[in-house]
């Protein structure tokens, strides 16, 4: 017996799965939106069974909020099979961002724009004596105050008659951190982050399969916002419950003091996921998962996800899934900041939400429609999505909600 769903080990798809490797300078809602580009489960990371072993596939996404954030990302890959055994992978992708978010209203700044644009490549090799894949990958991405290099590698093996499959890899990603307009001989720190990850697959049944992974991260330098600015209150001067972005704006509450802010230059982080995933008869299938995360900065969280395929006559597939999230906040992280005197400042403070406490829920639906034999092609795979995200902050005084949509279209030829 065969598992199901041929499971290719990759690095990235584990960690983001696991651990997004977000950037400094990232939009609040920005890492959340590239994640679940990847975890997708659409065409883009399948394995190809085309004549030619030629995939081409690209979609385009696009989020919007409430919070004055519009981000559109294209991508496109192309995958080549060789000799059977080996895949190699290339890719690119874009962030074309417009923001006038909370952190840039309460900075006093302008809206802004930028692009980001990343290129990756990967191959993936198979051992067949041995039943084990092996990968490797090189990803770049630049942007006008940012510069990162990932460089990824895993091993994948397959026992029991390849009812059991054991995965592993590791990531070394070096991030070069900037200023808008600024030359980098001005304003330059560096972030390096070194990723471990480990999954393990079950066949249950010719139905069934349970997947428990983990990871394990050590970010290493800067890992804050050059841009984000915290207000700090003297004591006894400020009514807490009236500290807001309407009240900062208006002058109505005045902070003594609005210094970068400070987080702490390392940073461990761990999860471990557990999954299921089971195909009834009638072409329904459910892959329920649970994640749980810690890190050395206090901040703990609960994600629980659902999604569901059923296949409908005519090629068409509908994808629905849910998500809820729900963190605790660091240590450090407080509503408001209150001294004692100018003189004597808290070791680290911040004004990121997404070091607070705070829970959302995300419902979406995807329907995919395969055509066979299409013209030229193997194959053609047309796909549309819709997303809604819901987010509550407990304790973010400038922010107390924030809604987002995720609208896309992809598609996937073969040759």
């Amino acid at each position: 017996m065969q598992l199901t769903q041929r499971l290719y080990f990759t690095v990235f798809a584990a960690l983001l799965v696991l651990l997004p490797l977000g950037t400094a300078q990232s939009a609040d809602g920005l890492e959340e939106h590239r994640a679940l580009n990847r975890k997708d489960g659409d065409s883009l990371e399948a394995k190809t069974e085309a004549p030619l072993g030629t995939r081409v596939a690209g979609k385009l996404v696009v989020y919007e909020d409430n919070d004055g954030l519009t981000v559109v990302t294209p991508i496109v890959s192309v995958t080549q099979k060789i000799f059977d055994t080996t895949s190699l992978t290339a890719e690119y992708d874009a962030d074309v961002l417009t923001a006038a978010t909370v952190d840039v209203r309460t900075a006093a700044t302008q809206k802004f724009e930028e692009v980001r644009h990343g290129l990756a490549v990967s191959a993936i090799h198979r051992l067949r004596d041995l039943e084990t894949d092996l990968s490797g990958s090189v990803s770049l991405s630049r942007e006008a105050d940012y510069a990162s290099a990932t460089f990824g590698g895993g091993v994948s093996s397959d026992f029991l008659d390849k009812n059991f499959t054991l995965g592993g890899g590791y990531a070394y990603v070096l991030n070069a951190v900037g200023r808008s307009h600024t030359p980098y001989d001005n304003f330059l720190d560096r972030l390096h982050i070194h990723a471990l990850s480990v999954s393990a697959t079950q066949l249950l049944s010719p139905q069934a399969y349970l997947q428990i992974s983990g990871s394990g991260i050590g970010a290493f330098g800067y890992q804050g916002s050059v841009y984000r600015y915290v207000p700090l209150f003297l004591d006894g001067q400020v009514d807490q419950a009236q500290v807001d972005e309407a009240n900062l704006e208006s002058g109505a509450v005045r902070p003594v003091l609005r210094p970068a802010e400070q987080v702490p230059r390392e940073r461990w982080r761990g999860a471990i996921v557990g999954r299921l995933n089971y195909a009834f008869d009638f072409g329904l299938t459910v892959a329920p998962d649970y994640r749980f995360y810690a890190d050395s900065w206090g901040v703990t969280s609960h994600t629980v996800d659902l999604v569901a395929h059923q296949h409908l006559p005519a090629g068409l597939v509908l994808r629905a899934r849910s998500r809820f999230y729900a963190q605790q906040a660091a240590t450090f992280y407080q509503r408001v900041y209150l001294i004692e005197n100018v003189d004597v400042l808290p070791l680290h403070y911040t004004t990121d939400r997404e070091l607070g406490t705070y829970w959302y829920e995300l419902v979406g639906l995807k329907l995919s429609w395969e055509l066979p034999n299409f013209g030229a092609f193997e194959s053609l795979v047309l796909d549309v999505k819709g997303d809604l995200q819901y987010t509550r902050y407990a304790d973010f005084a400038y922010l107390p909600n924030r809604t987002a949509f995720m609208v896309g279209g992809g598609f996937v030829v073969e040759l």
